[in-house]
């Protein structure tokens, strides 16, 4: 299976960690690049000892522009970007991976935020 690069731009919220550890369920060979303003570090400073996690501290609170420093260092097959605000399921990394790889051209993937559960 392909590897994969996720760009977390963020100005250090709390759910970071929920979505770090969800990413990490993941059984695909994936690196972590949380982009955060140099003056925040401090808020994630414990994270920096996690083998598949790169932290660039950049002078940039623009989402834009953080992940833009992200995709710069990114080394895997795929780059994703996500919030780190959002939550997945156990198997999204996957799940994007075999869309992606069903597809005989190039192509580009946006997920929707809300999952509808609808009773039958």
């Amino acid at each position: 299976m392909k590897s994969i690069s996720v760009v977390l731009a963020t100005l250090g919220e709390k759910n970071i960690f929920k979505i770090i550890e969800s990413l990490n369920d993941s059984k695909l060979d994936i690196e972590i690049i949380i982009v955060i303003p140099k003056n925040n570090f401090y808020k994630i400073k414990d994270l920096k000892n996690n083998k598949n996690i790169i932290i660039i501290k950049t002078n940039y609170s623009s989402q834009t522009k953080q992940r833009l420093e992200g995709f710069k260092v990114s080394k895997k097959d795929f780059v994703l970007q996500l919030d780190s605000d959002v939550e997945i399921t156990e198997f999204f990394l996957e799940e994007i991976i075999n869309y992606i790889n069903s597809k005989d051209d190039k192509c580009a993937v946006a997920l929707h935020p809300i999952i509808i559960k609808k009773n039958h």
